[in-house]
């Protein structure tokens, strides 16, 4: 490529002429030592044409005219301006007109040159500047993708979930075999719990895996469907639920998965539905159990109205009401023991039930077991065997409770037992516990059912054709009796049992007690004659009145008031030796009227007696820090409310 003219300054290209002249002469001096003056022009008259493209004009001008000195010099006698010879005197005109031509083409040479040049540095710029656009774009490229690819790789690094690509391997048949971990983030690993299975194939690491994971990924793979999928790894045991989809084009055989253990979630939603049926069950027991309440209450009920409707038409006949009075006796006996099945059971789920443990012979609360289920147990004219060691079994328990126990326990014998049956309690010492069996041989229990009988409201026979009622909390509290106790209690009952039912209490060792001496005491305090003067205080009208007539019965002197403003207000002028105080009343409840009775010097002496339906153990704190000496629960037997006013008695 020719070098353009336009890039060279004015006064350097004429310096450069001076130079390519000077070149030229000492050139020509040297060809004329080699072959004399017989070719005067052979170089400057091409370095005229290469001055004339190369240079410009000028630069070439002054080569011409350098040439055109060396000719005089050579063709003209020195000192003189004659050329002797018309050849030279031609030769030198020749040279000017040739080196004038050659100037003038090239001028005409350099003008086509510098725009061929131009032009082509125009192309190359343009080329140039398109190549620095792509590089740029390049770079740009290149900067996004890089980019790209560290979000990517953090975003792969850094999620919780785990991410794979696999590639799903097949036979030669077209069946997927096996697979290939591509890669994996942290959090897939983690989650996998299998090591680094990057590049490795899933049988590799698990020769034993499922056909499952294999043939959904294959069919992602095959399809180009994405499947969602949750299913749990037979290896591990662990539940996972992920995403995969395909990569790549129709041909490929890689899958994208997105993949997390949910066994934790798994097992709870397994708890949450376990609780549901569970809930579902406890739930169509309680609707069970207040239908048969409502039956329950309604069957006492029946009987105690027919038998006041009895005794308005009998008149006074003694046979009528004798037999009324046992049957409502009986009744309301049956409703208070439902009531008070119910208030336990309350309790105890609360934590607001407290063993009252006395020192008593084991047999005592055996008998009073028996006595108090005798009337049943004749009725259905059943046979007991009561079997007892000869000595006698000192145990530390509650008396109460554990009667309450083995009474429940017969109770369901003889409902359970057609009648003639026969009923078996035993009482024996197996190492170091003590034993007490009930054992009837009754209907039984089926065994679908016998894992729940403990149940709340699992009432025994509640399927069976034969109906004894019942609210299906009777075992349930025996059961937790029992266990407060520190005991336990089995069932036995079917076919393999050979009918009947086997009730087996263990209580341990520590419940037993050794002799201890009597304790110390005077001879009791004589009961006080005459009567008491005693105030009943109960919002309830027919309450009050139905017991303060019986306590006139008793010869008592009674005065009666229907709230506690009353109370205060009878006291003024009659001083009462012992009040018995309902605690729900309105205006001034029992605790506030108590509180003010202790507040008057003359009421000083006056013992306070709690009759209520409250019967917690937190109710009987609050009503011995108001001042109430007994707290009896309603209904009361007239029984206890005598031994209390008995009790007060014979106080000093």
């Amino acid at each position: 490529m020719l070098l353009s003219a336009k890039k060279i300054s004015p006064a350097l290209r004429y310096v450069l002429g001076v130079g390519v002249s000077l070149l030229a002469l000492m050139l020509q001096f040297g060809v004329a030592m080699s072959v004399g003056t017989r070719v005067p022009f052979l170089l400057f008259i091409p370095l005229v044409a290469l001055a004339a493209a190369l240079l410009g004009s000028g630069p070439a001008a002054i080569v011409l005219f350098t040439g055109f000195l060396y000719g005089c010099s050579i063709f003209l006698p020195f000192g003189t301006f004659y050329v002797g010879d018309i050849r030279d005197q031609l030769a030198l005109a020749l040279f000017v007109v040739v080196g004038i031509f050659f100037i003038f083409v090239g001028r005409k040479v350099r003008m086509v040159v510098n725009r061929a040049v131009d032009a082509e540095l125009a192309l190359l710029n343009e080329k140039l500047t398109r190549e620095r656009a792509d590089d740029e774009q390049l770079r740009a490229l290149y900067q996004q993708v890089r980019i790209s690819e560290e979000r990517y790789r953090n975003l792969f690094d850094s999620m919780d979930q785990g991410f794979c690509v696999i590639d799903v391997i097949f036979d030669d048949a077209g069946v997927a075999v096996d697979y290939k971990v591509l890669e994996m983030n942290p959090a897939g690993i983690a989650i996998y719990g299998l090591g680094d299975v990057v590049g490795k194939t899933i049988k590799e690491v698990v020769p034993h895996i499922g056909s499952y994971w294999i043939d959904t990924y294959a069919q992602v793979a095959v399809t180009g469907r994405p499947v969602r999928f949750e299913n749990k790894a037979q290896s591990s045991g662990r539940w996972f639920e992920g995403y995969a989809s395909r990569v790549g084009d129709a041909d490929s055989r890689k899958v994208a998965l997105l993949f997390t253990d949910v066994t934790v979630r798994k097992e709870s939603e397994a708890r949450l539905s376990l609780l549901a049926a569970d809930l579902s069950e406890v739930d169509r027991r309680r609707t069970e159990f207040l239908a048969v309440l409502a039956h329950e209450l309604r069957n006492p009920l029946a009987p105690i109205r027919s038998g006041l409707d009895i005794l308005k038409l009998s008149g006074a006949n003694p046979q009528i009401v004798e037999r009324m009075r046992d049957m409502m006796d009986r009744q309301v006996t049956h409703m208070v023991r439902l009531v008070d099945d119910l208030l336990d059971i309350a309790r105890i789920n609360g934590g607001k039930i407290d063993l009252k443990k006395e020192r008593v012979t084991l047999q005592s609360i055996v008998s009073a077991a028996v006595e108090a289920n005798a009337p049943m147990i004749d009725t259905a004219r059943h046979r007991l065997h009561v079997v007892m060691p000869d000595e006698a079994i000192k145990v530390s328990v509650d008396p109460t409770r554990m009667v309450q126990v083995l009474g429940n326990l017969l109770n369901n014998a003889a409902k359970y037992t057609p009648p003639g049956g026969r009923i078996d309690l035993s009482v024996a010492r197996d190492d170091g516990q003590i034993v007490i069996s009930v054992e009837d041989n009754g209907v039984g229990i089926p065994e679908a059912e016998q894992p729940f009988i403990f149940d709340m409201f699992n009432q025994v026979g509640r399927n069976m054709d034969l109906s004894h009622g019942g609210l299906g909390i009777g075992l349930s509290l025996v059961k937790r009796l029992v266990e407060m106790h520190d005991g336990s209690i089995s069932v036995v009952s079917g076919a393999t049992h050979g009918g009947g039912t086997t009730f087996t209490i263990r209580l341990p060792s520590s419940v037993s007690v050794g002799d201890e001496p009597p304790l110390a005491g005077g001879v009791a305090a004589p009961l006080r004659t005459g009567m008491l003067k005693i105030l009943v205080v109960d919002d309830n009208a027919d309450a009050a009145q139905t017991l303060a007539s019986l306590l006139e019965f008793k010869g008592h002197s009674i005065r009666v008031a229907n709230d506690g403003v009353e109370a205060l207000e009878v006291v003024e002028d009659w001083i009462p030796e012992v009040g018995l105080i309902d605690i729900g009343m309105p205006n001034l409840n029992g605790y506030e009227l108590a509180q003010a009775l202790r507040k008057n010097p003359a009421l000083d002496s006056m013992a306070l007696v709690a009759l209520t339906g409250w019967g917690a153990e937190n109710d009987r704190t609050l009503s011995r820090e108001a001042g109430f000496v007994e707290h009896l629960t309603k209904p009361v037997d007239f029984d206890a409310i005598e031994t209390v006013l008995e009790r007060i008695g014979r106080a000093p």
